[in-house]
């Protein structure tokens, strides 16, 4: 999977985590373009850019939030907004 590379963000005070530069992963979700202006954009070509300001709560359930699964995490929330949007 094609990345822009690591993350860089910073765990906030409040709990949850925050972006500090723009960061993006080829998805291969494809014609399903979908953007929440100034944060998250998908395009059709399923390129899935999230905006350097953007607060995530991290991994959900068992998964502990190490170094090794936050792009992960990071991914699946913007995903997961997108979606809760488009509604």
């Amino acid at each position: 999977m094609n990345t822009s590379g690591p993350i860089k963000y910073r765990k906030l005070k409040e709990g949850g985590y925050q972006l500090l530069a723009d960061w993006w992963v080829d998805t291969g979700i494809i014609h399903c373009a979908a953007r929440i202006e100034g944060f998250i954009e998908l395009n059709d070509a399923g390129r899935l850019t999230v905006s350097a300001g953007y607060r995530w709560d991290g991994c959900s359930f068992i998964v502990i939030d190490r170094s090794g699964n936050m792009r992960a995490g990071l991914a699946h929330d913007a995903l997961y907004q997108l979606l809760r949007a488009s509604k």
